[in-house]
């Protein structure tokens, strides 16, 4: 695939027909991530419009400490162009030279693959809450071998939140479709607190304000990926008005750049930051995607059928077919089979209308598969 899109960069501006007629679809996986070539293939795929795009984030940060920078900051660019619409920041501290470009192209629909390497995931997260639109969106995490399996689930379900049906996301998905992790209470706690404060690690402990951070081009930031690092930073190319929290006994701001995830910052004359006028603190919310009629979940887990309908109330919103799915053997009830009562979806009660038009309810074998995301997926996947 590189070299494909090697030849194609090397060509003169070419029209939209053009690139349709050369890329429809597109895989990148850590072997791309992890090369500096990377920008200038995000850059060609930025140009074309494509049916289908598969960005496998999985294996991507290892062992290898000295290619963690390369890779964060190549994944970075390639998220914030192909999801946002353009670059964002500059590294510092690399030889890493990031253009700056605008997508032209668009992206029908994405599947995006994870494991425990969580600074990837939110990310993307931070990406798609600012404003992605797309036909069909797929998410796939696999932390079924961590020894924190119920944080890193918890944290997943808390970006989620924030990316897709927050207040402040910007994301428009007709078909969206998220599997591999499981569902506690303690990830529906989560996810409502998240939802409630529109930020992903919301704090109801510390003397913390949320809000909105715009921060000028030429600002320095800190990525949390790269706390460890001194040397390692960003610099704005942009003006970026970002969800944030203030923390008033340190005075720094966090705040969510797209690709990056959470970055600090401190606010001063240059970076301002406004806190919210109020507070919505209710626990009656109903969680909404603009354009999403359709709804599949397949979860590794579900503690009990009370979670599941509470999300499902949560999320249910318009959809009009909806799949779920959980991995027999990974029940949290045991080996009894978790009911679902589908008059508890959020148009039924608030609307009086009846469940959706399609539901499918099964349970599979445990299984490390994607296919659940969708028949039209699984031929873009690679084992």
């Amino acid at each position: 695939m590189l070299l494909v899109l090697m030849k194609l960069w090397s060509k003169p501006r070419m029209s939209t027909t053009e690139l349709e007629l050369e890329i429809h679809s597109a895989y990148m996986d850590r072997t791309e991530f992890s090369s500096p070539d990377v920008l200038e293939v995000a850059v060609v795929l930025s140009r074309a419009d494509l049916t289908f795009l598969y960005l496998n984030f999985a294996d991507v940060l290892d062992s290898d400490q000295n290619t963690e920078p390369l890779a964060l900051t190549n994944i970075g660019f390639v998220v914030s162009t192909l999801i946002c619409g353009r670059s964002l920041c500059a590294s510092i501290g690399t030889d890493i030279e990031i253009p700056l470009i605008e997508r032209q192209g668009h992206v029908r629909k994405l599947c995006l693959a994870f494991d425990s390497s969580f600074h990837t995931f939110t990310g993307v997260c931070a990406a798609l809450a600012s404003g992605a639109s797309f036909g069909r969106l797929a998410l796939w995490v696999d932390v079924d071998e961590q020894a924190n399996l119920q944080v890193v689930q918890d944290e997943c379900w808390s970006w989620l939140a924030y990316a897709l049906w927050s207040k402040g996301s910007g994301c428009s998905v007709r078909e969206l479709a998220i599997g591999g992790i499981g569902l506690s209470r303690s990830g529906l706690s989560i996810f409502k607190a998240a939802f409630q404060q529109n930020y992903p690690e919301p704090d109801l402990m510390r003397n913390v304000e949320y809000g909105l951070i715009t921060i000028p081009e030429g600002v320095e930031v800190k990525s949390r990926a790269w706390m460890e690092n001194d040397s390692m930073g960003l610099m704005l190319t942009h003006e970026c008005r970002c969800r944030a929290r203030y923390n008033n006994a340190t005075k720094n701001v966090d705040f969510i750049l797209p690709g990056f995830g959470i970055c600090t910052t401190k606010a001063d004359n240059r970076s301002k930051f406004v806190p919210d006028a109020t507070a919505d603190l209710s626990d009656e919310v109903v969680a909404h995607i603009p354009n999403l009629g359709s709804l599949e979940l397949d979860l590794s887990q579900v503690e009990s059928g009370d979670v599941l309908d509470a999300l499902l109330k949560l999320i249910g919103g318009d959809v009009r077919s909806l799949t779920l799915s959980i991995q027999e053997g990974w029940l949290g009830v045991g080996n009894q089979r978790v009911k679902v009562d589908l008059s508890e979806l959020a148009p039924c009660v608030s609307l009086g209308r009846a469940p959706p038009a399609e539901c499918h309810y099964f349970r599979v074998q445990t299984q490390r598969t994607i296919t659940s995301m969708g028949p039209e997926d699984v031929g873009n996947v690679r084992s």
